[in-house]
């Protein structure tokens, strides 16, 4: 369930407020219910009989239901912070529930809920550094380790095609320009987390009249977060140039190789993402294709790597890398943007080719919705020379270059249905490809 950057949070955290708060515990039983049940059937080696399987989907049912009732009883008046981690925490542990059960909406609206909540918990004059504010004394985790899980949250959230109150999102533009120095790659992390969050809420808006989401990825606002990235990264080579070699023998070791691994390939993602041209278009992207290459490459090994460590026994009969969608969501998002940004085509043809072999459900964040999505875009840009000619004609050559006018600027998607508008169809104001995504 976890990341390389948030181990303690499920294996030290979680449990002690289990212990702490009835709601996180019985949310726990029930994720856990939920899990075993899945593995068993997956596992296939001895079917479970009807009334077994049914006997513990009702306990988990139980152990959830329990868990609201919970919640149900705090009252907002006079609610203290510990009340209100105490539903934090519960909600990220229900979110799960929901995915594991498949139920969308009642993900979405956990998510809704608890980001809201984070927003007024959050005081983001005391969220950096790992000590605890005297108000919180009574809480049992930091403000950043449950940060960290909301602010995840929310950029899966942002790329979903399911409506978000415009009061969950959140406002970073005085705690994203912190001069104060990284301690950790997780500090690192958190704090790129505010700037990939601040981008997608840019890049995403409501399409009128039908309340699609309109996801348009170049915008003259993405200019302003180059300053916040440049001081990010800055701060993260600090880090870096004070950091002792990893010693790949011990699993501490490996764990810190993959963590810098990843931060290399979320540094490339948003380099990209903050500092494309805005005023050229979509053509701006080729500027990064060595980003791009260096993602596709960076995510393989990265996926390669979760896959051996699954042979590799540590001692204590689990395996140094966490086998979850959450991470394979961690390291395939980058894919994603991979695969929208770049007009290289054995390069995004990478990235889809990873994506299809690792596929990953994170909350309601789907890869394989976005997989569609970047397979009819490159068909539609890739031929567009030949399925929509322009009267003036064009920059295209055909299999090697697409010009602005043909490359999909703009997505308008719902959960089952997404417009791919190109640089031409913008101009003139014209509706679009449309196409229906196939039922999972």
């Amino acid at each position: 369930m976890f990341d390389v950057f948030d181990e303690h949070f499920w294996s030290t955290v979680i449990p002690q407020a289990s212990q702490v708060y009835p709601s996180v515990w019985h949310a726990a039983v029930a994720i856990a219910t939920l899990k075993s049940l899945i593995l068993m059937k997956e596992n296939g080696k001895d079917p479970i009989a009807r009334d077994q399987e049914t006997g513990l989907y009702g306990y988990a049912l139980k152990q959830y239901n329990r868990s609201i009732q919970y919640l149900i009883n705090v009252l907002s008046s006079t609610a203290t912070f510990a009340d209100h981690e105490m539903i934090l925490f519960t909600c990220i542990l229900l979110i799960r529930y929901s995915a594991l059960c498949g139920n969308q909406a009642e993900a979405v609206t956990h998510i809704r809920n608890g980001l809201c909540l984070s927003k007024v918990w959050q005081p983001w004059e005391d969220s950096r550094g790992t000590s605890k504010p005297e108000r919180f004394f009574n809480c049992v985790a930091t403000v950043a380790s449950i940060d960290v899980q909301f602010r995840r949250l929310e950029v899966t959230a942002l790329l979903t095609p399911f409506k978000l109150v415009s009061s969950t999102t959140h406002q970073y533009e005085s705690a994203i320009l912190s001069e104060v120095p990284f301690s950790s790659s997780v500090d690192a992390y958190l704090e790129l987390l505010y700037i990939d969050t601040k981008w997608k809420g840019i890049v995403r808006s409501y399409a009128s009249p039908f309340g699609d989401i309109k996801m348009q990825f170049i915008a003259d606002k993405c200019q302003t977060l180059r300053l916040p990235f440049r001081t990010w990264q800055r701060k993260f080579h600090d880090l870096q140039a004070s950091m002792k070699p990893v010693d790949h023998t011990n699993e501490a070791g490996r764990i810190e190789a993959v963590r810098r691994s990843t931060m290399r390939v979320l540094e490339l993602t948003l380099e990209a993402m903050t500092c494309v041209d805005t005023v050229s278009g979509e053509i701006a992207w080729d500027e990064f294709s060595k980003n791009f290459e260096g993602i596709t490459s960076l995510c393989r090994h990265l996926f390669e790597e979760l896959e051996a460590s699954k042979h590799w026994n540590t001692g204590n009969g689990k395996t140094y890398l966490p086998d979850s969608s959450q991470f394979r969501s961690l390291i395939g998002l980058p894919l994603v943007a991979v695969g929208c940004f770049s007009r290289v085509p054995s390069i995004r043809r990478n990235a889809v080719e990873i994506l299809q072999t690792y596929p990953f459900q994170d909350g309601i964040f789907d890869s394989v919705f976005y997989v569609e999505v970047i397979v009819e875009k490159m068909r539609l840009e890739e031929q567009g020379v030949l399925l929509a000619p322009l009267e003036a004609g064009c920059e295209c050559i055909f299999g090697k270059f697409i010009c602005n006018a043909h490359r999909v600027c703009q997505f308008i998607m719902s959960p089952l249905r997404v417009t791919l508008r190109t640089g031409y169809d913008v101009t003139q104001d014209k509706t679009g490809t449309e196409f229906i995504l196939p039922a999972s």
